[in-house]
């Protein structure tokens, strides 16, 4: 009955809903209490601290202090060291709030982006000069001196003098015409 905004202001809040006996109405009624803070949070182990680096640097350090007592005293107070250290390890700046480490990551990764796009753009640029430069040559167009970046242009030139450059046939000795690229070369040599 209340949006996300509501629960996160008052988490704690809750409706009744009474009889309607004797009308079609039936009325709510809504306690706002605000969120009660409760004290003591008990330890909560998350899995994904074993995957990270200093984890088990922490666990190991906290494991191999040396208590007095009877063996089981001992494996209790290893394992509250242990609770204690994770606990002091986890509220470091690394873990208390992964978004905010995910958003930071995702910041720098998208600034690597734009100067990679920036670097291949300019990348791009001096490669298609390249082609540009190359296809002008192939086309032998006087007028392409003047920059003209039409890249659809040269290539169709360089098509049109290739296939203005080509023998489709050849006129024998005796005026018979020779279209056999086998022939053509038979007869040229």
């Amino acid at each position: 009955m209340c949006n996300s905004a509501w629960s996160d202001l008052l988490p704690e809040s809750y409706y009744e809903y009474f009889s309607h006996a004797s009308s079609d109405h039936a009325p709510i009624f809504m306690n706002m209490l605000e969120k009660q803070v409760s004290g003591h949070k008990p330890f909560k182990f998350f899995h994904y601290w074993m995957q990270c680096a200093s984890y088990a640097e922490v666990v190991t350090q906290a494991w191999n202090m040396a208590p007095t007592g009877y063996p089981l005293f001992r494996i209790i107070c290893k394992l509250k060291a242990v609770k204690s250290a994770l606990k002091a390890w986890s509220k470091q700046g690394l873990l208390t709030n992964l978004a905010q480490h995910i958003d930071s990551i995702k910041k720098k990764l998208t600034e690597v982006h734009k100067n990679l796009e920036v670097a291949q753009i300019k990348q791009l640029e001096h490669w298609l000069a390249l082609e540009e430069s190359q296809l002008k040559q192939k086309s032998r167009e006087d007028w392409s001196l003047l920059g003209d970046k039409n890249s659809k242009f040269f290539p169709a030139m360089v098509k049109v003098r290739t296939s203005r450059n080509q023998n489709t046939q050849l006129i024998n000795v005796d005026g018979s015409y020779l279209t056999n690229l086998a022939d053509k070369q038979t007869r040229s040599s």
